[in-house]
């Protein structure tokens, strides 16, 4: 089984962090190293897992280390040149630059949501202009991803974003880790969790939301109760 690593000397970036796949560990403890995974994965899902890295961390090496007596392997971080001069290693494993579009990762277009994300750390104050920022917008595949690493996070706000980007953009692939935010300790998660799953679900998610008819949190009652009506 081989084990992917990432190197780089400084360390990940709030926005890289969120772009990360889910199950790699990040490396804090080994000079040079930001994060490893170790995937016990068929080959169409191991490549998907290393392009993945590669796009979050893109000026990062990627190595990949084979077992004891195996040969390891590395992928130097593209240069400026770009991946026209890439070796054929290189461009196999590098998703080929982006189109800009106003759901992607160019953070310097004012339409696209995701720059008021990266704009500045996460707090209360940022919070709701943020999140409103991706009404009438649609997922790409990399918005997706992003979206689906803020449902992943152990942050509080993280999870309340990433519940609010999947119903400010009608993400309903997103249910299930939204219903997952519904039982959270905190009030902040709780409340957009079941603002959408209001917007994204349907009766059979009655179950889950009920509960929240008796939330200390009079919005998070009101919200409850809101979706529940919505269904009846």
């Amino acid at each position: 089984m081989p084990t992917l690593e990432l190197h780089r000397k400084s360390p990940l970036s709030p926005r890289e962090h969120t772009l990360l796949p889910g199950g790699v560990e990040l490396v804090t403890d080994e000079p040079g190293v930001i994060v490893r995974a170790l995937p016990d994965l068929p080959l169409p899902e191991l490549l998907q897992l290393t392009a993945s890295l590669v796009r979050a961390v893109p000026d990062a090496k990627l190595v990949v280390k084979m077992e004891a007596g195996q040969q390891q392997y590395s992928l130097p971080a593209p240069s400026d040149a770009g991946p026209k001069d890439a070796s054929p290693a290189v461009r196999s494993v590098i998703p080929p630059k982006r189109t800009f579009d106003d759901h992607g990762l160019a953070g310097d277009d004012p339409k696209n949501p995701w720059a008021a994300v990266d704009a500045a750390p996460l707090d209360d104050a940022r919070f709701e202009a943020v999140g409103a920022r991706f009404h009438g917008h649609t997922l790409d595949s990399a918005g997706r991803e992003r979206a689906r690493a803020l449902l992943q996070a152990t942050a509080p706000l993280s999870l309340a974003l990433g519940c609010r980007v999947a119903r400010e953009t009608g993400w309903r692939s997103a249910i299930q880790q939204v219903k997952r935010c519904l039982r959270h300790a905190d009030a902040r998660v709780r409340r957009e969790a079941v603002l959408a799953v209001g917007v994204l679900g349907g009766p059979a998610l009655a179950v889950a939301v009920r509960p929240l008819l008796d939330d200390p949190n009079p919005e998070i009652q009101a919200a409850a109760q809101q979706a529940l009506d919505g269904w009846a």
